[in-house]
């Protein structure tokens, strides 16, 4: 009814996870802020993790995490962290930057970043982010082992994105330390993914630096080869 969360100060998501309910045109305010200290988590606005409906939600406010150490799998997305089930026809117009340190590289610390959604998880036909939008700008720095950074979504897992549009910036500067293999997956759309994307375009400048194998594109920055990118303009 045209009213927003204003001026929430959080260290955390406003629902913790969504389990089989709905989330429907809740908007979160420009004045709002998450800054974030704990690495092994799932973080976003609307939710730390979906296994429901999330629908027609907006977020213009700042996510920002510094310094935080990483021993296993971090997920931030402006709208929700992880998603097993639906979100779509959500935006996000808010920065996300996060700048972090692994503990240790025994357990193969991975960071997942995206303008809507940070890891798109679950079965391919259960799990899907559409109709959906990024204009904020997404950062990552750190020294993680795998890093997937999207416009739309982190690492798509084996879910489906599909008819989503990337307007923000997306930068990745991955910095590995003891001779570890950085994997940097870096694009538009959707990071890494296991899933197919479809429909989908990106209008925001991508780029990426740092040690490493780096995979850096407009849509995709690395797929498997079982799935399709398909009706996709950069």
């Amino acid at each position: 009814n045209g009213f927003s969360i204003k001026n929430l100060k959080c260290t955390t998501p406003i629902f913790g996870r969504i389990e089989g309910g709905t989330v429907r045109n809740l908007v979160i305010d420009a004045s709002c802020s998450m800054k974030l200290t704990d690495g092994d988590n799932s973080y976003g606005f609307i939710a730390g993790v979906n296994a429901g409906l999330i629908e027609d939600c907006v977020n213009y406010g700042k996510i920002e995490l510094k310094s935080t150490f990483v021993s296993k799998r971090l997920l931030i997305g402006a709208i929700v962290g992880s998603n097993l089930h639906l979100v779509i026809k959500c935006k996000n117009y808010g920065p996300i930057s996060a700048d972090c340190l692994s503990r240790t590289d025994s357990e193969k610390p991975a960071v997942s970043i995206g303008g809507i959604v940070g890891r798109n998880g679950g079965s391919k036909w259960a799990s899907c982010v559409a109709w959906s939008e990024n204009l904020g700008k997404v950062t990552y720095v750190g020294d993680m082992m795998y890093d997937s950074v999207g416009g739309i979504v982190g690492d798509g897992n084996a879910g489906t994105v599909k008819f989503c549009v990337n307007r923000g910036e997306i930068t990745s500067n991955a910095s590995g330390i003891n001779g570890w293999d950085i994997f940097s997956r870096c694009a538009g759309i959707v990071g890494y993914t296991k899933g197919d994307v479809l429909c989908c375009d990106n209008f925001g400048y991508v780029s990426s630096q740092g040690n490493g194998f780096p995979s850096t594109a407009g849509i995709v920055g690395a797929i498997n080869d079982a799935d399709v990118v398909i009706d996709c303009v950069n």
